[in-house]
């Protein structure tokens, strides 16, 4: 456990003690029912105030962050109910020359508290998902267009290291790469199933480098088909 931690758990313990013992110190006439209510209440309070002591900012195994999403809710919600719960355990206990309220009341309010801070926990939760769902689709979007540069990338190194290929080749090939530069992310079936075929015939006509001068013919006939998908795919649009 390092040094943040220990002062962490330190300061949170010191701060339950202390509103234990206030707890008890101005007990005054209170019964024990309203006061172990009140320790419940006033303890829950504390530690939706102090868990951010505890909160590991850094998520690595969070690629879209969607925990992000959900920190402001957090923080609103989980400091707006301790702010609440604290003023009605005072409002509802300690004014002078007022009884205490009773305790089904006070119950009840506390429980109608909790359900609304219930409530925003769940709208926190929606948050994150639907931080981790547009992600989700952003990376959807690129996917296969990355697999097109990579593919496109591939077909180059073979052209490279194949002695004897024509440069009229190789000066396609970079016009190809050139090309898929300038094609934008779309999130539609039609884009995608280009960008696959894309992919598979950059693939056939990568391994048909390592026979190049038997299909010498064939591969320029396939790269001016790359060329053709290629132009397809940057007439589509959002």
């Amino acid at each position: 456990m390092n040094m943040r931690k220990i002062f962490a758990v330190f300061a949170a313990l010191l701060g339950e003690v202390l509103i234990i013992a206030l707890l008890l110190l101005f007990r005054g006439d209170l019964p024990n029912n309203i006061l172990w209510l009140n320790g419940i209440v006033c303890s829950l309070a504390y530690v939706t105030f102090v868990w951010i002591l505890f909160v590991k900012w850094e998520r690595s195994n969070d690629e879209n962050d969607a925990w992000i999403g959900s920190l402001g809710i957090n923080l609103v919600s989980l400091n707006l109910y301790s702010i609440v719960a604290i003023a009605l355990v005072l409002f509802m206990n300690y004014l002078p020359f007022i009884s205490p309220v009773s305790i089904k009341y006070q119950l009840l309010i506390h429980g109608i508290l909790i359900f609304f801070l219930v409530l925003f926990q769940y709208f926190s939760y929606s948050a994150a998902e639907q931080v981790k769902n547009v992600g989700k689709s952003k990376q959807q979007q690129t996917e296969y267009l990355t697999e097109m540069k990579n593919a496109a990338q591939r077909l180059q190194d073979s052209a490279f290291i194949t002695e004897g290929v024509d440069q009229s080749i190789r000066n396609m090939i970079e016009g190809l790469q050139r090309d898929i530069r300038f094609i934008s992310p779309l999130r539609t079936d039609a884009a995608h199933e280009i960008e696959k075929s894309f992919v598979e015939k950059a693939d056939e006509v990568t391994a048909a480098f390592y026979n190049y001068k038997a299909n010498e013919a064939n591969i320029a006939k396939q790269i001016g088909l790359l060329k053709h998908i290629v132009e397809n795919r940057k007439k589509m649009y959002n």
